[in-house]
């Protein structure tokens, strides 16, 4: 009984020593895959930052300047999106900025000004895998308004010991994006955010 005794309290000890639960409102991080087709494309607050630049010249009409209605969508796929944006009537919808496509799953609502320089995050919604904009330049053109990236996945490689093998897997990143209207056309690059 002795023995019993000291036993019990060093297992309650351990028992108490664990890590503590994570904060109210907050999620624990996706276990990485092991391969990209596995990644969990879970929510991330600030998973997307977007450095947004406009020419001084945006959308001219009668060679005036004038503000631009983008839409920014978080999608699963972009196959719907870009078939929509291919036609002008299209474009007017998506400017609608509803995320009530089956590919879409958050929608983001801005007014550009020419001349803007703005660096602005967004919470990655569950699901997303894409980042699309859609600009309403005054134009319409099918092929200037509208613009997708991925977002990028981690790739992280590691070996707990020289003489066992690299085991590599596979994360959603946190994304920097480019967002840059000119006279009449959008673009938009991403890459991994590196802290």
């Amino acid at each position: 009984m002795r023995l019993l005794l000291p036993l019990v309290l060093a297992a309650a000890l351990c028992a108490c020593s664990g890590q503590q639960p994570p904060e109210p409102g907050t999620l624990p991080p996706p276990t990485p895959a092991e391969t990209p087709e596995g990644v969990v494309w879970a929510r991330a607050p600030e998973g997307i930052r977007i450095s947004l630049t406009a020419s001084a010249d945006a959308n001219l009409v009668n060679d005036d300047p004038h503000v631009v209605t983008i839409c920014i969508y978080q999608a699963k796929t972009v196959e719907g999106l870009t078939a929509r944006a291919a036609t002008r009537e299209g474009l007017i919808e998506l400017l609608q900025c509803r995320p009530d496509f089956s590919e879409s799953v958050k929608a983001t609502q801005r007014y550009v000004q020419p001349g803007e320089e703005a660096i602005f995050t967004l919470e990655r919604a569950e699901g997303a895998r894409y980042l699309a904009v859609v600009a309403g330049f005054d134009h319409l053109d099918p092929a200037a308004c509208y613009a997708s990236t991925p977002i990028p996945i981690h790739t992280e490689t590691t070996r707990p010991w020289y003489l066992f093998p690299k085991s590599t897997s596979y994360t959603a990143a946190p994304m920097d994006a480019v967002l840059h209207l000119d006279a009449g056309q959008v673009d938009l690059k991403g890459v991994e955010r590196v802290f």
